[in-house]
């Protein structure tokens, strides 16, 4: 006879993997072994084993006055002796809370069952997401579970509803379905995916979330995302991703500005925005960026830092800023040509996919003997001698002169290489009159 359970419950699962595992590698084996023909041999050998759990195996009894302190060790013990999650410590609080109201408790312990799920350091680190975005402060590095429950739940530890708490129970519950909505919202946008199913946003805007947590690694401001996708707009939350893509990028990656500057602020208004949705305006949280930008990351700055920062290596993570940064401006360019008004304003007729674009050296990384240009040699990583080829089959220029690439240039969909055909030829003159170019048109869009 098989015992199937009919599994909807996390712990019922585990009690059909440890039977299905009794049965396979003990019970199974014995009826199997052929060196065992006679039933009777067989017999003996599963009375032996029955004598084995009977008689070698200890059922641990446990008796404590403390109620909270009885949770926990049933959580410890039951978890093998591994150390217990900050998320199970919550589990555990929870439906302690909830023992007298069954249906609550249920739904709470389905909820835990799906958070729980994933790989507890990324439930760690949703839940200190989570809370930084509802409490606007970040979580203590230590006893995270009893900050959460004292701060989210709202109650202490051993404590159980009564009966008559029903809506104290829902309550709890609620946050449960709550906890486990907002981490798929976590999952996503920390996957660099967009949120929101029917989407009315651009793919150009869509992808500027995966700029901005992929590529700039700006994974502080994930909270404040979180706020704003449940309490705010889509076009809102397009307008915020633009603000922070383009400061993270200015203040973070070239000037390599603290983050104590500006995790407040996310938190502040992360908080805000979950307190008083209608009456919150976005203008605050750019004036905010705007005092850290001029007082830490002013022009001159930003300016020489780009320099530094944008000098070709052979780095993968290098290169992909250098991309990121090239390929921004070409998306930006026609608005800086008709004068740069109001907020940068971007082409979003195209999209660069910043792992099939390839980087262009101007004067070759690695020229002929006949067409090494000294002047040019100690240039030649600079940020005014490259350029980029949107697709891995467009990089024919590869090592060859200047006039050779010229013709490319001029053909190419990409403006920025196109303004190069109008030079007559490369020297340091034009270097210089290119990589200023670059650096007055970053000045315009990357700023809040």
């Amino acid at each position: 006879m098989v015992a199937v359970l009919n599994c909807s419950r996390d712990s019922h699962k585990k009690l059909q993997v440890a039977w299905d595992s009794i049965r396979t590698n003990l019970i199974t084996k014995i009826l199997n072994d052929i060196s065992k023909s006679s039933v009777s041999d067989k017999l003996n050998s599963l009375l032996q084993l029955r004598k084995s759990v009977i008689e070698d195996c200890y059922v641990i009894y446990i008796v404590s006055e403390d109620r909270s302190e009885a949770y926990r060790l049933f959580a410890v013990l039951n978890d093998r002796g591994r150390e217990l999650s900050d998320g199970n410590k919550l589990r555990s609080d929870t439906l302690e809370l909830l023992e007298k109201h069954e249906r609550e408790q249920i739904l709470a312990e389905d909820n835990w069952d799906t958070i729980l799920s994933y790989p507890a350091t990324e439930v760690e680190q949703f839940f200190r997401n989570y809370y930084a975005s509802h409490q606007g402060k970040g979580a203590a590095k230590r006893n995270l579970a009893d900050t959460f429950r004292d701060d989210i739940f709202k109650f202490p530890s051993g404590v159980v509803l009564e009966i008559a708490d029903i809506e104290e129970a829902k309550k709890v519950s609620h946050t449960t379905s709550d906890i486990k909505n907002e981490q798929q919202v976590f999952i996503e946008i920390s996957e660099r995916r967009w949120p929101y199913r029917d989407a009315t946003a651009s793919d150009w805007q869509q992808e500027r979330l995966q700029r901005l947590i992929k590529v700039l690694r700006h994974t502080l401001c994930i909270p404040l995302l979180l706020s704003v996708y449940h309490c705010l707009s889509e076009r809102e939350f397009i307008e915020i991703i633009d603000i922070l893509e383009r400061f993270a990028f200015r203040y973070i990656t070239i000037v390599g500005g603290h983050a104590e500057k500006i995790s407040p602020i996310y938190y502040d208004h992360a908080k805000l925005i979950r307190q008083a949705p209608q009456e919150y305006k976005i203008t605050t949280l750019r004036n905010e960026l705007k005092a850290v930008q001029e007082k830490y990351a002013p022009d001159e700055t930003f300016e020489s830092l780009l320099i530094q920062k944008l000098s070709y290596q052979e780095n993968s993570s290098k290169k992909i800023i250098i991309r990121h940064f090239l390929t921004t401006l070409e998306d930006h360019v026609e608005w800086y040509y008709n004068g740069a008004n109001g907020k940068p304003k971007p082409n979003e007729i195209s999209i660069f996919d910043l792992n099939k674009v390839t980087i262009e050296h101007i004067y070759p990384q690695n020229p002929s003997s006949t067409s090494q240009i000294e002047e040019l040699e100690l240039l030649k990583n600079d940020i005014g001698n490259l350029s980029f080829w949107p697709g891995r089959n467009n990089n024919s220029a590869g090592n060859k002169s200047f006039a050779e690439k010229k013709s490319l240039y001029e053909q190419s969909n990409v403006t920025l290489n196109r303004e190069l055909a109008k030079f007559i030829d490369w020297d340091k003159q034009n270097f210089q009159q290119k990589r200023n170019k670059l650096l007055n048109i970053a000045k315009k869009i990357f700023t809040v």
